[in-house]
């Protein structure tokens, strides 16, 4: 039977990692659950099975297995070249990208892209298992319709286009055109022959449909609540990957575990596909997740291990892509799971794969932790603050973990300090970060860090028609950007005390007013180049998120200037610019493992090698990276844009503002919506700075008392 697998593929590195336990000590738990402890006999509901790693072509997009053949289309990045292969041996080369594949009983049909007269067109081939072209033909897509992807079915090719799917027979005639939502949904060739639809819900899961591509139409067969489908095997025709493991489903919906991860000792985190191969085993891929096999196995073969729980809140859209929202997260974690001796870290969806509301999710997250059940570690990001769990006193202060870590120091977390400084102790740790800044010409500016309000509105009001200080900016954003600054230092949560009835705050609230809305509209948007507009002077400053020492070189490269590094303006002019932390991660003081979980925060912080590193060896070896690049380099993946090596002054500038910034972005939600409540009657211009500033006082210095009480 031939095996068919049609994958997106990205790989890690896996290398060597010491026990989770702290100075050698064990942390493992006693028994795998799926092991019966008094006869060691398999008693769980789904298959006993282990994992290993497996090898893929590098730079593959599509591959199959054909009577245990390997084939591939491998993408060459840098002449944007495509080889189908077999094995190592290439068989057949085109001059332009091929991304969508589909493997029929006597070949392969390659689908590649271009464009005809404004509209686009797909040209497919037949390639035989030789690499000989057997047929070749073209399709013009209808206007403002372009391909997602491509599966065969019934002698048809199909695509599923932006808001449809296409079927052409295989003399490119059209054969009928079946509707569905705009982007949305995808195509799944069933074991049984089948073409199936899924259409996501915003509830989670999706509904399936039954594709008849000759007749033209779908036809809804069942509905999952969560996870997502692929390609099944002998006994169901689909397989529906969770975060919880693997279910078998047979077309009518009716759906039975192939493995549950928890059952084996197991922890898999971000598949995006699973296809069947011989013997019983399964090949498991995902865009942050390095091929694995999954293998039978004998209960006695399966190494008891300590889960840790990493949980997190995805953004409100369900219909984001869970990969693409903690790609790098995810990465991370299967990394440190393949290289842990006896331990590993399982991704926890607090919405339960969208099932879940933000607020039902936080309920049940509060409930877990009033009983003691809750996860080891949090991820803070987007609707999950750390605040409320800071101010209750649920984080564990890590500074006591790198203090006692011989190998790590807190001047190797270049973002230690001001994490520390905001937060009262090392609560959370993130392996990367960015300077979320504005940079202006320093023929314009000056050598500095920062600029006050008052020489922001000099320059606001002095500026000629028809150009901005900042492009798409309104009162709202300058007063969400302005507050959260200043509300680091005029919180004092030691004390229970804060300062906003003060002259520095008014100045905020007054500027506020007085600066010049520039909002991005129809009638006022801004095309070109950041580094162009601010040499002809349509822009004073530019946002950008600076990432390395070679990416402020490659900008003043293309100004054609040096540039000075402002940040958003401050009431001292004292510097502007934050550390803006990715995927920050907080532990839990009720966590059974501390000494586990500080293993992985480590070695997350230390094997992080895009970005900006924030472990400051890592951001060392970029630096010097870029001190030996040339304009015949390849482009460097953290500054393509840079052009030979970056100057010593680029170098200088660059250390400068690592020991400039203070601060994180991290602030108190609770107080800022305070802040934009009372401050919505100010901008109306219905109540004076003064009185406003009067009122923030009064409802902060509640909120601040109870918290810290």
């Amino acid at each position: 039977m031939k095996k068919i697998l049609s994958i997106i593929l990205a790989s890690v590195m896996l290398l060597p990692l010491a026990a989770c336990g702290q100075k050698g000590e064990s942390t493992q738990t006693e028994t795998v659950p799926g092991v019966d402890p008094a006869t060691g006999q398999w008693i769980g509901a789904g298959g006993c099975y282990t994992l290993a790693a497996a090898e893929l072509p590098e730079n593959a997009v599509w591959t199959c297995l054909l009577d245990g053949e390997r084939y591939s289309l491998i993408q060459d990045l840098t002449k944007f070249e495509t080889y189908f292969v077999r094995g190592d041996e290439t068989l057949w080369q085109a001059d332009n990208p091929a991304y969508m594949a589909a493997a029929v009983s006597d070949g392969v049909w390659i689908a590649q892209e271009a464009r005809e007269d404004g509209r686009e067109r797909i040209d497919f081939t037949l390639l035989s298992l030789q690499g000989e072209e057997r047929k070749t033909l073209s399709v013009r897509l209808p206007a403002d319709c372009f391909a997602r992807d491509f599966a065969v079915t019934d002698g048809l090719l199909v695509l599923n286009c932006s808001d449809r799917l296409l079927a052409y027979d295989q003399a490119g005639q059209e054969i009928s055109q079946i509707p569905h939502a705009e982007w949305s949904g995808s195509m799944v060739s069933g074991s049984d022959g089948k073409l199936y639809f899924t259409q996501p819900r915003e509830t989670g899961g999706g509904t399936v449909s039954t594709v008849d591509a000759r007749a033209g139409q779908m036809t809804e067969c069942f509905v999952y609540e969560r996870g997502s489908l692929c390609t099944g095997d002998e006994a169901a025709p689909l397989l529906l990957l969770r975060s919880d493991g693997i279910y078998r489903v047979q077309a009518d919906g009716e759906k039975s575990p192939l493995v549950l991860w928890e059952e084996c000792g197991l922890t898999v985190t971000g598949l995006s596909g699973a296809e069947a191969l011989p013997d019983g085993q399964y090949l498991l891929v995902g865009q942050a997740v390095a091929p694995m096999l999954l293998l039978p196995a004998e209960p006695s073969e399966l190494k008891p291990r300590t889960v840790l729980t990493l949980a997190v809140l995805p953004y409100e859209d369900r219909m984001a892509d869970y990969t693409l929202q903690f790609g790098n997260l995810i990465a991370a974690v299967n990394a440190f799971n393949a290289r842990s001796l006896d331990c590993s870290v399982s991704i926890q969806d607090l919405s339960e794969d969208g099932t879940l509301t933000r607020e039902q999710a936080l309920t049940k997250l509060s409930t877990r932790l009033i009983a003691g059940e809750g996860p080891d570690m949090l991820l803070f990001r987007g609707e999950l603050s750390p605040f409320p769990y800071l101010r209750k006193g649920l984080l564990r202060d890590l500074r006591q973990d790198v203090e006692a870590d011989p190998e790590l120091s807190l001047e190797d977390i270049l973002t230690a300090d001001a994490i520390v400084r905001d937060l009262g102790g090392l609560y959370l740790l993130s392996d990367r970060f960015t300077m979320d800044t504005r940079v202006g010409l320093q023929s314009r500016f000056g050598e500095c860090w920062g600029w006050r309000f008052d020489e922001y509105l000099a320059l606001d009001r002095e500026r000629p028609e028809g150009t901005m200080v900042m492009y798409n900016l309104t009162r709202e954003y300058f007063l969400r950007m302005s507050a959260t600054r200043y509300m680091r230092s005029a919180i004092d949560w030691q004390s229970g005390s804060c300062a906003f009835d003060t002259p520095e705050f008014i100045r905020i609230l007054n500027a506020c007013r007085e600066m010049r809305e520039t909002p991005e509209d129809p009638e006022n948007m801004v095309f070109g180049l950041g580094w162009d507009l601010l040499q002809g002077g349509y822009l004073m400053t530019d946002a950008i998120f600076l990432s390395s020492a070679a990416q402020l070189s490659a900008y003043r490269q293309q100004a054609g200037e040096a540039v000075s590094v402002i940040g958003w303006p401050t009431t001292d002019g004292s510097c502007g610019t934050d550390f803006s932390l990715g995927d920050p991660i907080g532990v839990l003081n009720s966590s059974a493992h501390p000494e586990a979980c500080w293993q992985f925060l480590k070695a997350m912080l230390t094997g992080y090698e895009g970005g900006t590193p924030a472990y400051h060896p890592a951001m060392e070896a970029q630096i010097a990276l870029a001190r030996s690049h040339t304009e015949d380099s390849e482009p460097l993946p953290f500054a393509e844009n840079l052009k030979g090596p970056i100057s010593e002054a680029d170098e200088q500038q660059f250390r400068e503002l690592l020991r400039q910034v203070e601060h994180t972005s991290l602030y108190d939600e609770a107080v800022l919506e305070i802040i934009q409540q009372e401050c919505a009657a100010f901008l109306a211009g219905q109540r004076s700075a003064e009185d406003t500033a009067a009122l923030i006082q009064s409802r902060v210095s509640l909120y601040v008392a109870e918290q810290a009480g």
